[in-house]
C-alpha cells in the first residue's frame, strides 16, 4: 500500500538443508529432514511499520513498549534518493538485533516518477548508475540483515506511467547485479505485490496487473512478498471486505507452491478497525494461526502496517485505540512460533510523551477466533436456498453473523448434516448484520444455511468462536 517516505546475507535455507541432506546420505543409511522451511530454530519474524508518534527511533521504542518486547522486524520506506537518510533510525533497528525491511520507491523526493528503462539501460558512470552503487554501498554498511525490496507494488496504476511489466522485471535484475557486483553480501532482494495481483494470476492472467508478468526470475529473488489487507466497509467500492487471512493469501500461496525455493514474506497486512463485521482482534488471532500451518511453512517475516494511511481516512490501522487488537498483537509477538530475532527481548525505556499523545484507548473485547468464513448470492434466479458445510474441530459454542448487500431479506439455520435435525436459526431479525450462536459437537458435519423469500443479494457469513 505505502508508497510514500517513512524513514544477500544467505541462500534461503532450504538450499542449505538439500545440502546437508545429501552429505548425511553420503555417511548414513538414514536421516531425518525438516519436513519445512520454517524450522523450530527459525521461527517467523514478528515486525510491523511502527505508528509515527515522534520521530522514527521515538516512534519505535514507543510502539514496543506498548507491546512490551522487541520486535523482529520493522519495515522501513523511502525514496530514491534518499539513500543514507534516517540511518540513525536504521542504526537502531538494526544495533537491536532486529531485521529492517526497506522498500525503495523508484521516484525522487520532489521529482516525478522514474521510468523503468531508465533504471535497467543505466551505464556505469551515468548518474543513475552510480545512484544504485550508493544504495548498495550505503546498505552494505550497516551491521544487520536488510530486506530490500526495489519498488513494492510496481502493478498498481499508480504506476503505470513507470513502463511495462517487462522494463520493470530488467530494472529489478539491474539493481540486484548492482548488488551483487558491490559486494552487499547482508541483503535479502524482496520481491513485493499487491495481494491482488496473486488474484489476478489465477483468474486473469493476461491481465497487465497479474503477477507472473512482473516477476523478474528465481535467480535473483529471495523472498516473495503480498501485501493483504481487510478492508471490511470502510473504503467504498471495494472487493476485498470482510475476509480472514486464509481467504486473502490462498491465491498468493498457489504462487508461491510454484517457487518452491524462494521463502515468503508479508510487507504489510492490516485490518481496519473501523468495519460493519467481525473484529480487528478477530482478524490478528485468525491470521497468528495460519501461518502455524503446514503449508505455510516458507513464511518468514510478517510486517503488521501500524501507520494510519490519509488517502484513506475511514480506515484506521493503528491497533493502539483498542485493546483488543493490541492484546491479538502482543499474543502473536509471544508466540514461539513468531519469536524471531529480536522477539522476546525487552524494549528500550519508553521516551517522553509525544506533544499530543494517543487518547486512552477504549476497552474492546477480547479476540475471537474466526473458524469458518463463506460467501455466496441468495435469492430468485441464482437460487433461493444456499447451503454450506463444515466441521468443528472444538466442541462449544459457535456464533454465526450474516451481512449481506443486496434487496433481500436473509435468514439462516445450522443443521447436523447427516440427519437434518435443528441446531440454531435466525429467521426473524431484519437488522443488517445479524448474529445468533449455536452449539457444536467436534467431528460433527453441520450445514450452515442461507435463504431469502424475495429479492437478491450477496452475502458474507463469519462462524466464530
Amino acid at each position: 500500500m505505502s508508497q510514500t517516505s517513512a524513514p544477500k546475507a544467505t541462500e534461503p535455507r532450504r538450499k542449505s538443508l538439500v545440502g546437508a541432506l545429501l552429505v548425511a546420505v553420503c555417511m548414513a543409511a538414514a536421516v531425518v529432514v525438516p519436513s519445512t522451511a520454517q524450522a523450530a530454530d527459525q521461527p517467523i519474524l514478528f515486525g510491523a511499520t511502527p505508528p509515527r508518534n515522534g520521530n522514527a527511533v521515538q516512534s519505535l521504542q514507543r510502539f514496543e513498549n506498548q507491546l512490551g518486547q522487541k520486535l523482529g522486524l520493522v519495515r522501513v520506506f523511502l525514496r530514491w534518493d534518499e539513500a543514507g537518510e534516517g540511518k540513525p533510525y536504521h542504526d537502531e533497528i538494526l544495533g537491536g538485533g532486529r531485521t529492517m525491511h526497506l522498500s525503495v520507491r523508484a521516484k525522487a523526493s520532489n521529482g516525478p516518477l522514474m521510468s523503468w528503462n531508465s533504471i535497467a539501460n543505466a551505464q556505469p558512470g551515468s548518474k543513475i548508475y552510480n545512484e544504485i552503487v550508493g544504495w548498495a554501498d550505503y546498505i552494505k554498511t550497516l551491521n544487520g540483515d536488510v530486506w530490500f525490496t526495489f519498488n513494492q507494488e510496481p502493478e498498481i496504476r499508480v504506476n503505470d506511467a513507470q513502463g511495462s511489466p517487462a522494463s520493470f522485471r530488467a530494472a529489478y535484475r539491474k539493481v540486484h547485479q548492482v548488488f551483487e557486483q558491490r559486494g552487499a553480501t547482508n541483503v535479502k532482494h524482496a520481491w513485493v505485490m499487491s495481494n491482488y495481483a496473486f488474484e489476478l494470476q489465477v483468474k486473469k492472467p493476461n491481465d497487465r496487473r497479474a503477477a507472473l508478468q512482473w516477476y523478474p526470475g528465481d535467480d535473483v529473488v529471495d523472498l516473495i512478498g503480498a501485501d493483504p489487507y481487510d478492508w471490511s466497509n470502510c473504503r467504498t467500492n471495494n472487493a476485498v471486505i470482510n475476509r480472514p487471512m486464509s481467504n486473502l493469501l490462498q491465491y498468493f500461496l498457489t504462487f508461491s507452491n510454484a517457487h518452491p525455493n524462494q521463502d515468503l514474506i508479508l510487507g504489510e497486512w492490516a485490518a481496519s478497525g473501523n468495519r460493519n463485521f467481525g473484529t480487528q482482534a478477530g482478524f490478528i488471532e485468525g491470521t497468528r494461526q495460519l501461518f502455524k500451518q503446514s503449508e505455510w511453512s516458507k513464511m518468514v517475516g510478517v510486517s503488521y502496517f501500524g501507520a494510519n494511511d490519509p488517502s484513506f481516512p475511514n480506515c484506521p490501522w493503528d491497533p493502539r485505540g483498542n485493546t483488543g487488537s493490541m492484546q491479538a498483537l502482543q499474543n502473536m509477538q509471544r508466540d514461539p512460533a513468531y519469536a524471531g530475532a529480536g522477539g522476546g527481548g525487552n524494549p528500550a525505556p519508553a521516551p517522553a510523551p509525544a506533544p499530543n499523545p494517543q487518547p486512552e484507548p477504549e476497552p474492546a473485547p477480547q479476540p475471537v477466533q474466526v473458524t469458518n468464513t463463506f460467501v455466496g448470492k441468495a435469492g430468485q434466479g441464482v437460487g433461493v436456498w444456499k447451503s454450506h458445510k463444515f466441521t468443528p474441530s472444538v466442541s462449544g459454542t459457535y456464533t454465526v453473523k450474516v451481512a449481506w448487500a443486496g434487496s433481500a431479506k436473509l435468514k439462516s439455520d445450522v443443521r447436523i448434516a447427516s440427519s437434518n435435525q435443528w441446531l440454531g436459526s435466525n429467521t426473524s431479525a431484519s437488522n443488517n448484520p445479524f448474529t445468533y450462536t449455536v452449539k457444536l459437537n467436534k467431528g460433527q458435519r453441520v450445514s450452515l444455511a442461507v435463504w431469502t423469500a424475495s429479492g437478491v443479494s450477496d452475502y458474507f457469513m463469519e462462524v466464530s468462536r
